[in-house]
């Protein structure tokens, strides 16, 4: 599910795994169309546990130079519950020549038990 919190001004992205499952998110490119306008982006991520203010895995800042690709990776490991990606635009153009893809989901991992050992 993603959606745009208005409270915040954040792109939230939510993955709710199965139960016994676990979700991991490796990497996602932020891309800054090119000739759009000139201003660098700068863009702040998050990798929440479970809620927005929860379990905080994973976080940075990415400046993202006009008309480029920027390759982030997470560096999280399988979290077995919710996983949120917040995503605020920190500086820059806010008017919308910015843009999220390339997101990188391995296959979800499963676990046999709760803190147990992962397939």
């Amino acid at each position: 599910m993603t959606r745009y919190d208005e409270q915040h001004g954040s792109l939230i992205y939510t993955f709710t795994p199965d139960a016994g499952y676990g979700v991991q998110v490796n990497s996602f490119v932020f891309n800054d169309y090119a000739q759009w306008q000139t201003l660098d982006e700068q863009m702040d991520w998050k990798l929440w546990g479970d809620s927005i203010g929860g379990a905080l895995f994973a976080s940075n800042s990415v400046v993202v130079p006009e008309g480029w690709l920027v390759l982030v990776e997470t560096g999280a490991s399988a979290y077995f519950g919710t996983v949120i990606l917040e995503i605020d635009h920190v500086d820059g153009d806010i008017d919308g020549d910015i843009g999220m893809e390339n997101l990188n989901r391995p296959i979800p991992s499963r676990c046999n038990s709760p803190g147990g050992e992962i397939e």
